[in-house]
């Protein structure tokens, strides 16, 4: 009896494949990235939990467990380094509404044309490389040469060096990310807000 039941399984799922092997096939894509780019990477993660020697590889490193975390957690850093992510999510958690109103300011502007105009030009920066956009900031806020230098200059501001202060990092960090993923963020609501 257990035997039929099986055989009917195994012939039921061979005639689902034959009807829907499209289907199958489609998945297959997904299916193929998915473990290339999110299990196999895992493998790596044991470097964490071993003495690793790039010579000896990551099988043959000695097992030494969470000594490496343990070392993390006491180190005299650790509390900064704390500090300072929990601070940047913060900021970054302030300033994630901006794709939202975006989205809603072109949303309801009645000039068609100039909305596609700005759309465009703010999910542009989302498909630059981060390097490039990265040597951008750098000549914008270039003390010599940089353009916010010589915008703040004509109000007789001193031009600063903002990459050699400290305090302007946390600023330079999430304004040059809201700069770069603010146009695509806004495509998106404006999907949803089409939709709805």
């Amino acid at each position: 009896m257990a035997k039929r039941a099986v055989l009917r399984t195994k012939l039921s799922w061979k005639k689902e494949f034959q009807r829907y092997w499209a289907a199958y096939l489609m998945f297959l894509l997904p299916l193929t990235i998915l473990i290339v780019f999110k299990y196999i990477p895992m493998y790596g993660a044991q470097i964490a939990f071993r003495d690793y020697n790039i010579i000896n590889g990551i099988w043959d490193s000695p097992w030494v467990g969470l000594k490496h975390i343990r070392k993390f957690f006491s180190s005299y850093m650790f509390w900064r380094l704390m500090k300072n992510t929990l601070a940047l999510s913060a900021y970054s958690l302030v300033v994630f509404p901006l794709s939202l109103v975006l989205a809603l300011l072109l949303n309801y502007m009645p000039n068609r044309r100039y909305k596609k105009t700005v759309q465009m030009v703010s999910y542009i920066p989302h498909f630059l490389s981060t390097v490039v956009m990265c040597g951008m900031v750098l000549q914008f806020l270039d003390q010599r040469t940089g353009m916010l230098n010589a915008f703040l200059g004509l109000f007789g501001v001193p031009a600063q060096s903002f990459m050699a202060n400290p305090s302007a990092f946390p600023h330079v960090y999430i304004w040059s990310g809201v700069w770069q993923g603010v146009g695509y963020g806004s495509v998106i609501y404006i999907a949803t807000l089409a939709g709805v």
